[in-house]
C-alpha cells in the first residue's frame, strides 16, 4: 500500500511538472484556428504581435515580430477584424512563417494590415497573377521595379484598375463575395479570371536605371498643400505603357480613400521612337530647349511653373514635358502638357 501511495504521488508530481513546465509564455497554436483563405501582399509589410501600430523598426518597444519585404509573398489568413482603427487600418491575423520569439513569448501567429481605408494591401492569388501580367512579371523570376520593396501600393492598384474591367479589391472583400452560406470559401471559386489580358501593360524591368515611371508635381499646390478646390495635392506618377503607340499615363492618390486614380493620358507616338526612360526635373532647375537662328542652334530657357519630365527615346534623343499653365486643378482636366526638344551640348 505504501509503495502504491508513493508511486501515485510521483505520478501526480510528474503530471504537474509537464503541465506547468516550459520557460516562458506560449501563444495558442495556429492549428486550433482554421485558415480562412490565402492572400498575397502587394507591398512590404510588418507582421506584429497585436492589431496595433506600436512603433517602427528602430523603436525599442515596438510590437513588430518580423517584416515581409517581398511583394507577392503568400500569407495564410486565420481571422479578419471588421472594424478599422481611427487611422483607417484594417487588420487580419496570419500564420507566421516560423515560430517567432519576442519578449519571452513565442508566436505562431501575428497581425498585419490588409487594407488602409479603401487601398488594398493584401489581395488574392488570382489578382496578383493579373498584376504580374500587367507589369510583365508573368514569366520573370524577379519583381518589376514598381513592385519591389517600399513601392507605392496605390500606384499598383491604380494601374490594375486602369488595365482591367474589374477593380483591385482587398482579400477580405473577395472572401466575403465568394464565401457560401456556411461562411466557407468554396474550393476553386474566384473573383478574377486569370486568363484575361490587360488592356495596358508596363514593360518589365528589375532596374530603375532606365525607369518608365517617375513622380513629379504638375498640379497647383498652395502653402497648406490644398488647391483652390480644397483638395490636398500630392505629386503625380507618370508611367509609360508599352502599347503601340506608347502612351504616358498619369496617376495620383486620393487623399481621402488612399486609392490610386488614373487622371490623364498623353500619346507619345509623335516622338518617333519608343521610350527608353523618363525622369523628374525639379522646377527649381534650369532646363533649356533648342532654338534656331541665322547662325545655327542656340539654347532657350524654359520657364517651369511646375516640375517637368525628361523623356529619353531609344535613339537617344531627349525631350522635356512640362505644364505651361499657371493653374492646374487636382483632376488635371485643364492640364496643358507641352513637349520641347531638350538642348544638349
Amino acid at each position: 500500500m505504501k509503495l502504491f501511495n508513493i508511486f501515485s504521488s510521483l505520478t501526480l508530481v510528474l503530471l504537474l511538472c509537464v503541465s506547468c513546465g516550459g520557460s516562458g509564455k506560449k501563444e495558442d497554436s495556429p492549428k486550433k484556428q482554421k485558415v480562412l483563405t490565402t492572400g498575397v501582399i502587394v507591398t512590404d509589410m510588418n507582421i506584429r504581435s497585436s492589431s496595433e501600430l506600436i512603433g517602427g523598426p528602430d523603436d525599442e518597444y515596438n510590437n513588430i515580430l518580423y517584416k515581409e519585404t517581398k511583394p507577392g509573398t503568400k500569407v495564410e489568413i486565420l481571422e479578419f477584424k471588421n472594424e478599422p482603427t481611427k487611422s483607417g487600418f484594417y487588420w487580419c491575423k496570419v500564420k507566421t512563417k516560423s515560430t517567432v520569439f519576442k519578449d519571452d513569448q513565442q508566436y505562431n501567429t501575428g497581425w498585419m494590415c490588409y487594407r488602409h481605408r479603401e487601398l488594398p494591401y493584401v489581395i488574392s492569388e488570382d489578382a496578383w497573377h493579373l498584376m504580374k501580367k500587367t507589369l510583365g512579371m508573368e514569366y520573370q523570376e524577379g519583381l518589376h521595379y514598381l513592385a519591389q520593396e517600399e513601392n507605392k501600393p496605390f500606384l499598383l492598384q491604380g494601374i490594375f484598375d486602369f488595365s482591367y474591367s474589374k477593380d483591385l479589391i482587398n482579400i477580405k472583400q473577395e472572401y466575403d463575395n465568394l464565401k457560401n452560406d456556411l461562411g466557407e470559401l468554396e474550393v476553386g471559386k474566384s473573383w478574377y479570371n486569370r486568363d484575361v489580358k490587360p488592356a495596358y501593360n508596363v514593360k518589365f524591368s528589375k532596374s530603375d536605371r532606365y525607369s518608365k515611371a517617375c513622380m513629379a508635381r504638375i498640379s497647383t499646390p498652395s502653402k497648406n498643400r490644398k488647391d483652390e478646390e480644397r483638395n490636398t495635392v500630392n505629386p503625380e506618377y507618370f508611367v509609360v505603357f508599352e502599347q503601340n503607340p506608347q502612351k504616358l499615363q498619369i496617376f495620383h492618390q486620393d487623399i481621402i480613400t488612399k486609392k490610386g486614380k488614373h487622371v490623364f493620358s498623353k500619346d507619345l507616338s509623335y516622338l518617333g521612337a519608343d521610350i527608353k526612360s523618363i525622369s523628374r526635373i525639379s522646377k527649381r532647375k534650369k532646363v533649356y530647349t533648342v532654338g534656331y537662328d541665322y547662325y545655327g542652334n542656340y539654347k532657350s530657357l524654359i520657364n517651369l511653373n511646375f516640375d517637368a519630365v525628361r523623356v529619353r527615346t531609344l535613339n537617344d534623343k531627349y525631350f522635356i514635358l512640362y505644364n505651361t499653365g499657371d493653374y492646374t486643378n487636382y483632376s488635371l482636366n485643364n492640364l496643358n502638357l507641352t513637349t520641347a526638344p531638350e538642348y544638349k551640348k
